[in-house]
């Protein structure tokens, strides 16, 4: 696609290369769907047996959260790159997005309650869109910017939470988080 990123354009030409990245057309996938068992297996046109287990990932959950779709055999190796959801039936998109709305839980702040700053970390604890929950952030590599309004904080654990306007914030909230940064 034209006007890409360069992070996207450089995914996309290693797999026109074929350089380690799955070459199935999005166009064939029949089903994915959970097992008994809980397992995730991917139903490809032409193909008897279910390939499983897969998972599904953004590749670029910050910068395009709506596309670019990695589906990964067990061993992490990509199978099919889809980058928009219309390239599959209507089926395996709700699918793909079930699986993503639980790999991508991001719970959005909402209130910042109190905030410490000991050694560098900041400790904060929070009003979300799941209820209160405290946190910290190691560094300002921890906080990523998405626009100039709109960040992300990543706590030691990996757990991301959403500032998804840091203006809309109360002026007391806002402070907390700009003081860090």
């Amino acid at each position: 696609m034209a006007g890409e990123p360069a992070e996207i354009a450089e995914v996309l030409s290693r797999r026109d290369a074929g350089e380690g990245v799955g070459k199935m057309d999005p166009a064939r996938v029949r089903a994915l769907e959970r097992g008994p068992s809980g397992v995730l297996k991917l139903h490809m046109e032409g193909q008897d047996t279910p390939i499983e287990p897969v998972s599904v990932r953004l590749c670029f959950p910050w910068s395009v959260p709506g596309g670019y779709v990695s589906l990964q055999d067990g061993e992490g190796r990509e199978l099919l790159l889809i980058r928009s959801l219309d390239e599959v039936a209507p089926a395996v998109r709700e699918a793909i997005a079930a699986e993503l709305k639980v790999a991508l839980f991001h719970p959005v702040v909402r209130r910042v309650l109190s905030r410490r700053n000991e050694f560098g970390m900041l400790s904060l604890e929070v009003e979300t869109d799941r209820g209160r929950t405290a946190f910290q952030v190691r560094s300002r590599e921890d906080v990523r910017f998405l626009t100039d309004r709109r960040m992300l904080l990543r706590d030691p654990d990996g757990m991301v939470y959403e500032v998804p306007d840091l203006l809309a914030l109360d002026t007391a909230s806002r402070r907390a988080i700009e003081e860090f940064l």
